[in-house]
C-alpha cells in the first residue's frame, strides 16, 4: 500500500500523533506519511494519514470542523486543562440542574473567542508554547476565533459531564472545557477526549 492515498486511523490512548506516523510509515514501507490534524497523546480517535502525495491535500481536512466526545472533571483545575497535568486548584462543585446545563451549553454554542493554552504547539518567538510552559513561563496569548457549531452536555455523578460538540479548526476542547470550569465558578479539567469525525469522513470508517 505504498500509493498515494488517505488512512484513517483510530489512534487509541497513549501514543503521539508522530509515533502512529512512525509505525505506519514502517508498515507500509511508504516514502512520505504525515498526519493530517494531530491528537494529543492522552486522546484517542480518528487521525487522519496522509500517504506520499495525499500528504498535499493537508490543508481540506486541517480546515474541516472536528467533532469529539468525552468527560469533563469538575471542581479541579490543572495547568494542562487536562488529566495530564499539575493541579491547579480544588474547588467544591456547585450542584447543576438541567437547566444550568442548557444555560451553559448555549453561552458556549456559537462564534466565540478563546485563549489558546500555554500547553500548545504554537510558536511565539520561535518556541513552542509548551517548552515554555515546562519551563514554568506563561507569556500573554491573543484571543482566536472559534465556532462551536453542536455542543452537548449531560451530568454523569455529581462531578463530571459527558459531551459531545462539533467545532472549528483551531479550537482547543481542554480549554473549552476549562473555560466552562470557570464560568460556572469550580474550574474543570478535560478527563478523556476521543475524535469522532473530521469533516465528512467518520471514526467508524477508521
Amino acid at each position: 500500500m505504498t500509493e498515494s492515498s488517505i488512512i484513517l486511523i483510530d489512534k487509541p490512548e497513549g501514543p503521539s500523533s508522530s509515533q502512529v506516523v512512525q509505525k505506519v510509515k514502517r508498515i507500509i514501507g511508504a516514502k512520505k506519511v504525515g498526519h493530517l490534524g494531530t491528537l494529543d497523546p492522552f486522546a484517542s480517535g480518528l487521525l487522519l494519514l496522509g500517504v506520499n502525495e495525499g500528504t498535499k491535500i493537508a490543508d481540506i481536512f486541517l480546515s474541516a470542523p472536528k467533532s469529539y466526545c468525552g468527560v469533563i472533571v469538575l471542581g479541579v483545575a490543572t495547568d494542562s486543562q487536562d488529566r495530564t497535568g499539575q493541579v491547579l486548584e480544588v474547588r467544591p462543585v456547585p450542584e447543576l440542574s438541567d437547566q444550568d446545563l442548557l444555560r451553559l451549553q448555549r453561552k458556549f454554542t456559537g462564534d466565540l473567542r478563546q485563549v489558546p493554552p500555554m500547553f500548545s504547539a504554537l510558536k511565539k518567538n520561535g518556541v513552542r508554547l509548551y517548552q515554555l510552559a515546562r519551563a514554568g513561563k506563561e507569556i500573554a496569548r491573543e484571543s482566536r476565533s472559534i465556532t462551536i457549531s453542536n455542543l452537548r452536555l449531560e451530568k454523569s455523578g455529581a462531578e463530571e459531564i459527558v459531551f459531545e460538540v462539533t467545532c472549528s479548526r483551531g479550537t482547543y476542547v481542554r480549554t473549552l472545557a476549562a473555560d466552562m470550569g470557570s464560568e460556572l465558578g469550580c474550574g474543570a479539567h478535560l478527563k478523556e477526549l476521543r475524535r469522532t469525525a473530521c469533516g465528512h469522513l467518520k471514526i467508524s470508517q477508521a
